[in-house]
């Protein structure tokens, strides 16, 4: 008796022949049946709980015989090992057809259909019936590029990637099994009254071959907890127009942008010079998305900068984070975890004073985030360019003392000038009659920068290497909007008695 209520099998598997072939005992998709009935069984809570129907006797007749066709009409799911062998089989295509046939005059929209990628398939090779649906991947690319069965002929002990895919596909099968022999009217039902206010969308982007084993890493990670929704849920197609139109649709739902690099620098994508890769950084940038890139920490910058040749490239593994794909993971969670908060009404004019402190070489980095504070309502003031050295020292220190917040700009300036202004900055704390409520340091280009060494409380580092970035600049003004409304709500009567002043210009 199956898991799912009203079938009489839980998993219908469609294979070729060829593909579970063996000089002795069971082949390699039998092996793979086997580890996943046992699997779903724990993860399911009974032993007896799964019902899988494979055909071990492979007896092929030209059209499906009344057995088949009965036992895919009972399967609440169907699992295609796909391979070159599964392409060209006449039989794997009649009990695909059958099973879709079925689910649809079930009223069934989303197909109950998993693909296990047993050997490398090109997309367009797929069969139509698959449409865009993700497989399970148990192959990887050697450093030559040829693919490689992972459990061929037999799955070790310590093979890693086996098991970490096989379990990926059993809880995914887990969680439609207890979804199935509900009413589509009943899956609307449920879906509508979940909540999804709170739930955080991260975009995964699609990765080179060669690390396809992180990516199902992180994807894995990020698809076990719970309020968090992992894009793509689909098969991006290989058309370049198509698949920036994929990219595209995805990204605009996202919250986070997440991205895994290396030295491969991805598939060229038509005219427009990018490659898969470049392609979405640059749509995540220009939707205004935060992304977080990772490269592997053995990846230094001289190795970046003496195997890629490509200068895009090369500047979007300069600027990724070098750490051990679990501290990313954790790092995307916290991230995850810092949703957008709900719009609040404008601090207004003369609500919080932002002293933009800059040597003149930053200007017009300085000049852009003046403009963007002062659009949102902030009053602000910059030193003006061509002051003299010791009038430049008394309108900061006077500036410092009456602001509610600081940033300093470290752009084309000297490590030792920033310095020295945040230390500065720190001394005259203490010499103020109200808290200081934000610190910041405002990094644009060029880039990489020395360190400053400093390890100052409270100071927040915004990067906006790529120009201004307002993901960037919005915990800063939280924080100086959490200060402001505090101080309101000890002081309301000289809540609005401060004086606005303008963005100071030469």
């Amino acid at each position: 008796m199956a898991f799912a209520s009203g079938f009489e099998y839980d998993v219908f598997v469609s294979y070729a022949q060829v593909d579970d072939l063996t000089d002795e005992g069971r082949g390699w998709v039998s092996t793979l049946v086997d580890k996943l009935k046992n699997r779903l069984a724990a993860l399911l809570g009974r032993r007896d709980s799964v019902s899988l129907f494979i055909d071990r006797q492979l007896t092929r007749h030209k059209d499906l015989s009344p057995e088949i066709i009965t036992s895919i009409e009972n399967s609440a799911t169907l699992l295609a090992v796909l391979s070159p062998g599964y392409l060209i089989s006449d039989w794997c295509r009649q009990e695909r057809k059958a099973f879709v046939k079925t689910a649809r005059e079930r009223g069934v929209k989303d197909l109950p259909l998993f693909i296990v990628e047993r050997d490398r398939v090109e997309l367009d090779d797929r069969p139509e019936e698959f449409g865009d649906k993700l497989g399970y991947r148990f192959w990887i690319t050697d450093e030559d590029g040829i693919p490689r069965i992972l459990g061929d002929p037999k799955p070790m002990p310590d093979d890693k990637e086996y098991y970490k895919t096989l379990d990926r596909l059993a809880r995914e099968l887990e969680k439609q099994l207890r979804q199935s022999g509900k009413s589509p009217g009943e899956e609307i039902s449920q879906q509508d009254s979940e909540d999804t206010s709170s739930t955080v969308t991260v975009y995964v982007a699609d990765v080179t071959d060669d690390l396809d084993t992180e990516w199902n890493d992180v994807k894995t990670a990020l698809e076990q907890q719970q309020k968090l929704r992992v894009l793509p849920q689909i098969a991006y197609p290989r058309d370049p127009e198509a698949f920036e139109q994929a990219v595209s649709a995805d990204l605009e739902q996202a919250d986070l942008c997440v991205q895994l690099l290396s030295t491969v620098i991805g598939r060229k994508l038509g005219k427009s010079g990018h490659t898969t890769v470049s392609y979405q950084a640059c749509r995540a940038k220009e939707l205004g998305k935060k992304i977080l890139q990772w490269r592997h920490p053995s990846l230094k910058y001289s190795d970046v900068e003496s195997k890629v040749a490509d200068e895009r490239h090369q500047e979007l593994l300069l600027s990724a984070q070098a750490c051990n794909l679990s501290e990313f993971i954790a790092e995307i969670l916290t991230q995850a975890k810092k949703k957008k908060p709900a719009s609040s009404p404008p601090l207004g004019p003369g609500g919080a004073f932002v002293f933009v402190d800059v040597y003149e070489d930053d200007d017009p980095l300085a000049e852009e985030l003046c403009d963007y504070l002062a659009e949102r309502g902030y009053d602000v003031v910059k030193p003006i360019k061509g002051t003299k050295a010791d009038e430049f020292r008394k309108a900061f220190e006077a500036n410092f003392l009456d602001c509610d917040a600081v940033a300093v700009v470290y752009g084309a300036a000297q490590g030792g000038w920033v310095q020295n202004q945040l230390v500065a900055a720190r001394k005259l704390t203490y010499k103020r009659d109200k808290p200081l409520y934000a610190m910041a340091l405002y990094e644009g280009p060029p880039k990489p920068k020395p360190s400053l060494g400093l390890r100052l409380h409270n100071l927040q580092v915004i990067r906006c290497f790529d120009g201004l970035d307002p993901d960037e600049i919005r915990p800063f003004l939280e924080t100086i909007e959490q200060g402001i409304r505090a101080s309101r709500d000890s002081h309301p009567a000289s809540a609005s008695s401060s004086t606005r002043l303008e963005c100071a210009t030469t």
